[in-house]
């Protein structure tokens, strides 16, 4: 069950569009555009009823345009239009971040995977839980950062999706509940081969392999 779904096939109405952002939706997705400023205030949703500290998983694909040091933005823990957010970001010529503004911008972290190609889609995934965030590209986690004391101790949930001095666009943003051990895959066991019942003239039941025809008498 999601708390949050979009896939942009409708409006707008889930969202908060600051007009720094001027986000639209076109052919299916959010954009962006290149001119936007939507840096320190995204668009965001609210209102959702349920705490950071509990956990979530915000999922979504993005891409972001080519050119200069532009880069798609996404905030967990946004408070207020005067900042105190978390954000993780992406881009061509720059590393992949990780940042917190609470009252002022502290060092960003680098995060690994860099240089992530313009112009492509990719699943991006941020893990909100009580003071950790995760950050997953295209399914496996490329780092983590720990969030401030400023940062931690509310209980609505806020996100939003932003850019950087690039155009973006987002589809198929999700948020659900999380623990501190995701489900994983089960290991899957060998096929079993079908097999029918015949029996002998002494009456021994007898097996036989419906795929080579072959009985065990």
């Amino acid at each position: 069950t999601f708390l949050f779904f979009d896939d942009f096939s409708g409006s707008l109405s889930k969202w908060t569009n600051p007009a720094g952002c001027a986000a639209t939706i076109t052919s299916g997705y959010m954009s962006i555009p290149s001119s936007a400023n939507c840096d320190i205030e995204p668009v965001y949703a609210t209102g959702l009823n349920y705490s950071d500290v509990s956990g979530y998983i915000l999922e979504f694909r993005g891409k972001f345009s080519s050119g200069g040091n532009g880069r798609l933005q996404t905030y967990q823990r946004r408070r207020n239009a005067n900042g105190y957010i978390a954000r993780f970001w992406i881009g061509g010529s720059t590393a992949t971040n990780a940042q917190e503004y609470t009252g002022g911008w502290g060092a960003s972290t680098n995060v690994g995977a860099n240089n992530m190609a313009a112009d492509t889609w990719y699943n991006l995934r941020t893990k909100v839980l009580g003071s950790n965030n995760t950050f997953y590209v295209d399914g496996s986690s490329i780092g983590s950062i720990t969030s401030s004391a400023s940062l931690t101790p509310f209980t609505d949930l806020t996100f939003g999706l932003g850019q950087y001095s690039t155009a973006v666009q987002y589809d198929d943003v999700r948020v659900r509940k999380t623990t501190s051990t995701e489900p994983t895959w089960a290991s899957f066991g060998s096929e079993e081969t079908p097999t029918a019942l015949s029996y002998s003239a002494s009456g021994v039941a007898a097996s036989t392999n419906l795929l080579t025809g072959i009985s065990d008498i």
